[in-house]
């Protein structure tokens, strides 16, 4: 465990060493850098700029991580909302805790809700992943046919909202999947 720490550590180094405190700033100046090199130039400019492919190592190291993470941050916070969630009455029938929906089709089912979870900070702007992904997730919920409640648990609702209360686009929504447009069309 302890090499796999040392590896963590020294992937998180060189990844912040080659940041700086303004990952924008920073892309932004290599942008201006490698502006009109050629590949003689460009060889000369990674050197000069630190450009490695031990940093694109590091970097992936930390995406691997980070895929964990994620599913980390919605099993635990799924289980950490439960007991503020549930009523008396109610008895969760399942409860899908990793990625993917493994058969089944939402995050919770008691016998007396179906509901999805989403741990996601939305950003002031460029939210049009999450936005696909949050009206994907609403769409099936309302589509679902039970006489359950059907609910969404998100982190924040300002952004989410500010979304489903827009003007933007359905066919712009669902560009990205097919299926869920031919469905909304056919519905």
């Amino acid at each position: 465990m302890t090499s796999q720490r040392q590896d963590f550590l020294a992937a998180v180094s060189a990844v912040e060493s080659f940041t700086g405190e303004d990952l924008t700033r920073r892309v932004a100046s290599l942008g201006q850098v490698f502006t009109g090199s050629s590949a003689i130039t460009a060889r000369q400019l990674l050197g000069d700029s630190g450009v490695t492919h031990d940093i694109l190592w590091a970097a992936y190291a930390l995406k691997r991580i980070a895929d964990r993470v994620n599913v980390l941050i919605h099993v635990i916070g799924i289980l950490l909302c439960l007991p503020h969630l549930l009523e008396v009455d109610e008895r969760v029938e399942y409860l899908l805790l990793g990625a993917g929906n493994a058969g089944k089709a939402f995050d919770l089912e008691t016998n007396l809700r179906v509901a999805e979870f989403t741990f996601i900070h939305w950003r002031r702007k460029s939210n049009v992943i999450r936005e696909n992904a949050l009206f994907k997730d609403l769409y099936l919920l309302a589509e679902h046919p039970t006489t359950k409640r059907k609910l969404m648990y998100v982190l924040d609702t300002a952004q989410p909202m500010k979304f489903l209360n827009g003007r933007r686009a359905l066919r712009s929504v669902m560009s990205r999947n097919r299926a869920l447009w031919d469905a909304f069309q056919t519905r």
